[in-house]
């Protein structure tokens, strides 16, 4: 097999990270824009040791799931991946990503995973769900472009709609680019934007790469002219020599939901960006606890708790929540959140998890369960220490399968054992899927 040789072959499976997988001759080859069934005609654009990658040249049967992309853009903006494949395949792929990584990486056995497996839950929406974006701004030939990058590229790709943006933002976008005809915008680099829960109020960060304060003074004062209402605050970051320049006009917070309360939100705080299905993985979560606690109220470790998105509902099933956050804003936030729903069982502390940890030990400090919540990345550098905490019940939520089945694995090796694994989709039309695991010390 060459690079440039067009070759037939037939998609067997979808895999993390949003392609096709086929096989050549028995060796693996990935396919972007593939779908399950498929048998395509593919131009080979790359040959590896144990893989190959190739471009869709021509459809010669389409799968049963294929469907019609609702987006004039898709296939060359990296926003989707799946919109060509129907939302019940989707749900059925994510399925067998998390099953494939938990018995790949996690070292779970089929058997094991088939009893503990639970049907995926499918997100409330499957279109307009994202309340926050971020897009890029360029200026060819004098023009300001705004919209998503082609896929493993820096090539910008403008859509007068996202159809994963929630309804107000494409609102902004329309508006902004008439604004950006009668403004020197030349040296805005990326919009982010944040709704609030009830889809009414916005928040921006603007990118700069240089200007000076009155000129950014004036971009938000004509922005706050073009949606009165539904402007909240900006901040406006400029990047210059290395260093951030940041001025905050206008207010900072939103109020985002969670099951049972409205959280302080800000413009840079985390949030699950699928509102309605935030709702579905929180209740899912006190379910999980539930289930592991018997109904007894707990003492509970939370890490990478942010604003609160699950601490403040976990009180409610708890003796005593500790929250640890590294990032000092979302903190303040949660705490007054906090304060505002009178609740007196929760602390929150600004420290990375492993200090958090060490700390806790330190003062001798121990928890019936601990759920965590971490980034991509996973929690591998701390997993060590939960056995030390006196841990009995670990509710695991990952939005990344691979590194979730390699800390399982770790945690296996530990002394706990997996009772339950709930995929739940927060982000139809791409290949992500969130994962809530509940494990038991054995």
């Amino acid at each position: 097999m060459n690079v440039g040789e067009i070759k037939e072959l037939t998609i067997d499976t979808l895999v993390h990270g949003g392609d096709g997988l086929g096989r050549i001759d028995g060796q693996v080859v990935f396919v972007p824009l593939s779908a399950p069934q498929d048998r395509l005609q593919v131009r080979i654009s790359s040959v590896n040791h144990d893989y190959a990658r190739a471009e869709l040249v021509d459809i010669v049967e389409p799968s049963p799931s294929r469907v019609q992309p609702v987006c004039e853009v898709f296939g060359i903006c990296g926003g989707c991946q799946w919109q060509h494949i129907s939302y019940s395949e989707q749900l059925q792929a994510k399925m067998r990503i998390v099953q494939q990584a938990l018995v790949r990486e996690g070292k779970l056995s089929e058997h094991h995973l088939d009893q503990i497996l639970q049907p995926i839950i499918p997100s409330p929406s499957e279109f307009y769900y994202r309340h926050r974006m971020q897009f890029s701004v360029n200026h060819r030939d004098r023009t300001p472009h705004i919209g998503l990058y082609r896929e493993r590229t820096h090539e910008l790709i403008e859509m007068k709609t996202c159809h994963l943006a929630h309804p107000l933002i494409n609102v902004f976008l329309g508006r902004m680019r008439e604004l950006f005809s009668h403004f020197d915008n030349r040296f805005i680099q990326g919009i982010d934007l944040t709704v609030d829960g009830r889809g009414e109020r916005l928040l921006l960060v603007f990118h700069f790469k240089r200007g000076d304060e009155p000129d950014q003074k004036r971009l938000y004062e004509q922005i706050k002219a073009m949606m009165p209402e539904e402007i909240v605050g900006a901040l406006l970051r400029t990047e210059e020599y290395k260093k951030a320049k940041t001025l905050v006009l206008g207010g900072q917070q939103l109020l985002y939901p969670t099951v049972g309360y409205n959280l302080f939100i800000g413009p840079e705080t985390f949030i699950q960006v699928n509102c309605e299905g935030n709702k579905v993985l929180v209740q899912t979560v006190l379910d999980k606890i539930a289930q592991a606690t018997g109904g007894k109220r707990v003492n509970i470790l939370e890490l990478h708790c942010g604003a609160g998105n699950f601490t403040l509902p976990i009180s409610r099933v708890a003796r005593e929540v500790i929250g640890i956050e590294s990032c000092p804003a979302s903190v303040d936030l949660a705490r007054k959140s906090v304060w505002t729903h009178g609740l007196n069982n929760i602390q929150l502390f600004s420290k990375s998890d492993l200090k958090g940890i060490k700390f806790l030990l330190r003062a001798s400090r121990s928890f019936d369960l601990i759920l965590m919540d971490p980034p991509r990345c996973g929690c591998q550098e701390i997993l060590e220490y939960i056995p030390q905490l006196g841990v009995q019940h670990i509710i695991y939520v990952s939005c990344n399968p691979s590194t979730l089945a390699r800390d399982i694995g770790i945690l296996t090796t530990l002394g706990y054992l997996v009772e339950e694994v709930q995929p739940i989709d927060m982000f139809p039309q791409t290949h992500h899927v969130e994962s809530v695991v509940r494990m038991k010390r054995k």
